[in-house]
């Protein structure tokens, strides 16, 4: 059933803080990211932009500096990018680490150019992040529409051990940061593999998501075939999958993980493409030494069980679900390098 989406040869080698703080005017006190997210929209500041015309209300974003207490009170010193500002609480002094990023709602009662705000609200940068992540999140889709990639390449059966082989593992072929013009076959290529599994995208989602796999690939160095393996085993190319466990996106990207690689929406397809890449690009770093295979039946696990699953059981996990995740990924990917079982 896959006979009519085979490629020529050509082609197929072009596949080539602690507890938050929140209160009223001039006490903070233990709250839920949620909840500070939810008094900045009361105050009209967009959070993680400073927004110095909503009036009193402002939000400020740095790392902690120093802290101290009064006896009736308590306040933080907050270096920012460009200045170091005092922060004015009542009650007691939150467990703040030296250089924890926060981010602080506070209102000045002059200006801000005394350099001393009175704290309204607090939160880590983290925790804040997450919760933005999981505000952002569509309703979970009961199942991907088009292609499962949950079964094998023609020719790939389930029951079979797949042999030890070289594979490329870097995109050499592609050597420019951009898709090189005249290479609109390559385009294609992957647009046509991307649309088998993605039917109901639209022709730009789908063309957003193919220029970001070329030019990422290329970007960090991956080849651009294994991280269209890995985009159809975890989500289908569907920019709007979320799983069970809250993965998002095209590459699945737990919250956390996202933050970390600095995606500040796992849903569009750039931001995810890139930080799913790059996350490739690390596991892959991990092993090297390994040879080829080795190396990438390692990465694949590592992607899928995490990092300390591998290092815990010395190689690919005895999980069932990352045993053939691994199998399923490696088959696809095999099948776009033109390989057979």
């Amino acid at each position: 059933m896959y006979s009519r989406y085979a490629w020529s040869t050509p082609c197929l080698l072009a596949l080539t803080l602690i507890p938050l703080l929140a209160a009223g005017p001039a006490r903070a006190e233990a709250s839920s990211a949620t909840s500070y997210l939810a008094m900045c929209r009361q105050y009209g500041v967009a959070s993680g932009k400073p927004n110095l015309s909503a009036g009193e209300a402002y939000e400020v974003r740095g790392a902690l500096s120093g802290l101290a207490e009064n006896g009736a009170g308590f306040f933080l010193l907050v270096k920012t990018d460009d200045s170091t500002l005092t922060l004015t609480g009542e009650g007691a002094a939150p467990a703040f680490n030296a250089g924890m990023k926060i981010r602080a709602l506070v209102k000045a009662s002059s200006s801000l150019s005394t350099n001393e705000l009175t704290l309204l609200g607090l939160a880590t940068e983290g925790d804040v992040a997450t919760e933005q992540l999981a505000q952002a999140r569509p309703t979970p889709q009961a199942a991907p529409t088009g292609r499962a990639a949950s079964s094998y390449p023609k020719g790939f059966a389930k029951t079979k051990t797949l042999r030890r082989r070289s594979v490329p593992l870097t995109s050499r072929s592609l050597t420019q940061t951009r898709i090189p013009s005249g290479s609109r076959e390559v385009f294609d290529a992957y647009k046509k593999a991307v649309r088998y599994f993605n039917r109901t995208g639209s022709e730009d989602e789908v063309n957003r998501i193919v220029a970001a796999v070329l030019n990422y690939s290329i970007k960090y160095q991956v080849d651009a075939r294994l991280v269209m393996a890995i985009f159809a085993v975890e989500s289908n190319f569907k920019p709007t999958a979320t799983s069970r466990s809250g993965a998002m996106g095209i590459g699945q990207l737990m919250p956390g993980t996202a933050a970390d690689l600095g995606v500040r929406n796992a849903y569009d397809p750039d931001q995810n493409v890139e930080g799913a890449v790059k996350y490739i690009r690390s596991q892959l770093d991990q092993y090297q030494g390994h040879d080829d295979w080795t190396r990438l039946q390692l990465a694949l696990a590592s992607y899928n069980a995490g990092p300390g699953a591998v290092r815990k059981y010395n190689g690919v996990p005895p999980y069932q679900e990352t045993q053939a995740y691994v199998k399923r990924v490696s088959s696809w990917f095999l099948h776009f390098l033109g390989q057979q079982p």
